[in-house]
């Protein structure tokens, strides 16, 4: 069986978590809070209304939660898995669901959007950097781009790192595979990007955005908001 690509192997894992997904979301559940942290940060930078992208969108969750503060929110992702349990799962809202293909290219117009969300995606992309280019492509100069990478500097992170060898290890990731803890080294297999916030700082910048200074007390997720830069007159 030949090997998959690091881009097919995220899709297939997230194909295979998609029916169960949202119980992550659930009440009391880890991911929760997530909906409220990105309805924040992006009311920090513009009122509801505007046009948004949710980059990754997994089952909708956030996704659903802005359309509900009033923005206009398409949302996307690679697994199809994902994007059709989200539509499963949207009875009322008026977000728009679109599955991606594998590339960095997104089918969007120049200038779209007047804002941009990514939670806990950029930790998996083979080329983050080209597919920050894209979404400050698509988004209205000074819009506003919030996004969340991993922390290593939160002790959580730290006793991840400890496991990573492990999880990318291909025999030992195979006998763990048969094992209660797949899923967790599934992810640390295919969560390739820790970075410290200065590289994270370094490719945003690349990529035509000025990033303001974190802000809050240390967390697992390491909340980004940056803007798309004014073109110069």
């Amino acid at each position: 069986m030949p090997k998959l690509s690091h881009p097919a192997q995220v899709v297939s894992a997230f194909d295979k978590w998609a029916a169960n997904w949202s119980a992550h979301y659930a009440d009391g559940n880890q991911m929760g809070p997530r909906i409220a942290r990105f309805e924040e940060a992006l009311q920090a930078h513009g009122s509801p209304g505007g046009n948004v992208l949710d980059f990754g969108c997994g089952t909708g969750e956030i996704s659903r939660g802005l359309d509900a503060s009033g923005w206009r929110v398409t949302a996307c992702d690679a697994s199809r898995g994902m994007i059709e349990q989200a539509e499963k799962r949207d009875t009322r809202s008026g977000v728009e669901w679109i599955i991606l293909d594998h590339g960095n290219a997104l089918p969007f117009e120049d200038a779209s959007f007047d804002a941009a969300i990514s939670s806990s995606v950029f930790e998996y992309l083979t080329d983050p950097i080209a597919q920050a280019r894209e979404i400050s492509r698509v988004l209205k100069p000074g819009g506003c781009f919030c996004l969340t990478v991993p922390d290593p500097r939160h002790p959580e992170r730290d006793r991840e790192i400890k496991k990573i060898p492990f999880a990318r290890c291909t025999p030992v990731w195979w006998l763990i595979s048969l094992t209660r803890w797949r899923d967790e080294f599934t992810y640390l297999r295919i969560s390739i990007n820790r970075w410290h916030l200065e590289k994270w700082v370094e490719l945003l910048r690349s990529a035509g955005f000025s990033v303001e200074e974190p802000k809050g007390p240390l967390h697992p997720l390491l909340m980004l908001a940056a803007r798309k830069s004014s073109p110069k007159t």
